[in-house]
C-alpha cells in the first residue's frame, strides 16, 4: 500500500518498505502579455481569412462558370 501527500510545491510517495519518492515542482513564473505581438499575429489572421475567403468564392465562381459551359456557348474560353 502507498501513501501519496502532496503540498504547495511537492508531490510525496511513500510504500511501506520505506522508500519514499519526493517530487519538486517549480513554480511557473507569471509572464506579462506581449499585446504587440498580439495586434501582429490578430493582423496577420485577419488577412490570411481575407483571403481564404475570396479563394472560396472564386473557387466557387470558377465551377458555377466551368459547368454553365456544359449548357452554354457565351461561357466557353475562347
Amino acid at each position: 500500500m502507498r501513501r501519496i501527500s502532496m503540498r504547495k510545491s511537492e508531490v510525496i510517495m511513500e510504500s511501506l518498505t520505506g522508500f519514499v519518492i519526493r517530487v519538486h515542482i517549480p513554480q511557473i513564473p507569471i509572464e506579462d502579455i506581449d499585446y504587440g505581438w498580439e495586434v501582429r499575429m490578430l493582423y496577420i489572421f485577419t488577412k490570411y481569412l481575407e483571403l481564404e475567403r475570396l479563394m472560396w468564392k472564386m473557387s466557387t465562381l470558377g465551377v458555377a462558370c466551368s459547368a454553365m459551359a456544359d449548357y452554354d456557348i457565351s461561357f466557353r474560353c475562347s
